[in-house]
């Protein structure tokens, strides 16, 4: 309660005095370097200038303007993949950064504006990481040949490497809660460190899947004429995803838009020029149009980084446009 409670206090100093605060700047630059990880990223996938294969005539359908993705080693779909989770984490301060922004006039609309992207961002997050294992089936289904275990390895190997990449960071805050649970500099009881999960995960974790491995399991083929299928599956769920991020992103756009043409907002008008909104659903599928018949990579380029470029842009501009006077 007394956490709430400071935290109340904070968002109604904030939106009492909403001029160029440290956190309004601090939360947008967290934001940009968030898009700027995430663009990092969409170069590993698509910034190759090497030659290209034969490319499957269902994958030219598919990816007519990312396939250059095929030229992707597996190091750089893993690393491409893992950016996507750590670039969610800045922009999440990007949400806090919209609130801020547009509270002083209405807290509802702050909120749900900050709710909706913060919504959509973690799921963009999941969806880059997806790329790395897209990638993997992608350029197995373009082989088309008789190749199921090394995609299963490679797969495999990819999940090995998020996995790692999660253990450091998590046993690091586990072994800082363990370790002061047992000098008694925290309010757990000491009996708690039995519950910590770097014993639940790191030690139990080991013994029970030495266990699992001689448990019964079902066992199913994947066969070279099953790889069109894999592809398609893949990709319904890849619109899928993209499709979820799409509606409360829109949404959230929408009203600062609208708010901002209202003048409802921190923003000055002209702001409303480089919505992502705009930038995103009306130029998007123009560079779309276009990227089709770009030389590779430059189409992928074009179409596979213009969602963090745009909102690269956004959060700088909103960080350095002119401030509504207090």
């Amino acid at each position: 309660m007394h956490i709430l409670r400071g935290l109340e206090k904070y968002l109604q100093s904030m939106v009492a005095k909403p001029t160029a605060s440290r956190a309004m700047v601090l939360s947008g630059l967290l934001g940009f370097l968030g898009a700027t990880i995430m663009f990092a990223g969409d170069l590993l996938l698509y910034a190759h200038w090497r030659e290209m294969p034969v490319v499957n005539e269902a994958i030219l359908s598919l990816l007519p303007g990312r396939k250059v993705v095929l030229l992707a080693t597996s190091g750089e779909l893993q690393i491409s993949g893992v950016l996507g989770p750590i670039a969610a984490v800045f922009y999440l301060f990007g949400a806090w950064h919209l609130y801020i922004k547009l509270a002083f006039y209405s807290p509802f609309w702050a909120a749900l504006t900050a709710i909706s992207f913060a919504f959509s961002i973690i799921i963009a997050g999941a969806y880059h990481a997806l790329w790395g294992m897209y990638g993997l089936i992608v350029q197995f289904a373009n082989t088309q040949e008789s190749a199921a275990l090394a995609l299963l390895e490679a797969a495999a190997n990819y999940m090995t490497f998020v996995a790692d990449t999660v253990t450091v960071p998590l046993s690091l805050a586990c072994s800082i809660v363990l370790v002061r649970t047992l000098l008694a500099k925290t309010d757990y009881p000491r009996w708690m460190a039995l519950l910590n999960p770097l014993l639940l995960l790191f030690v139990g974790g080991p013994i029970l899947t030495s266990v699992a491995v001689n448990m019964a399991v079902p066992y199913g083929a994947l066969t070279e004429s099953a790889a069109l299928a894999l592809l398609e599956a893949a990709a319904n769920y890849m619109t899928f995803v993209a499709d979820t991020v799409t509606v409360p992103l829109s949404l959230a756009c929408s009203i600062v838009l609208v708010r901002t043409l209202l003048a409802k907002t921190d923003y000055p008008r002209w702001m409303a020029l480089l919505n992502p909104l705009l930038l995103l659903f009306v130029g998007g599928p123009i560079l779309t149009s276009v990227a089709v018949n770009m030389a590779v990579p430059y189409g992928a380029l074009t179409v596979g980084t213009y969602f963090n470029v745009v909102m690269m842009i956004f959060f700088l501009a909103s960080v350095y446009s002119p401030k509504r006077k207090s």
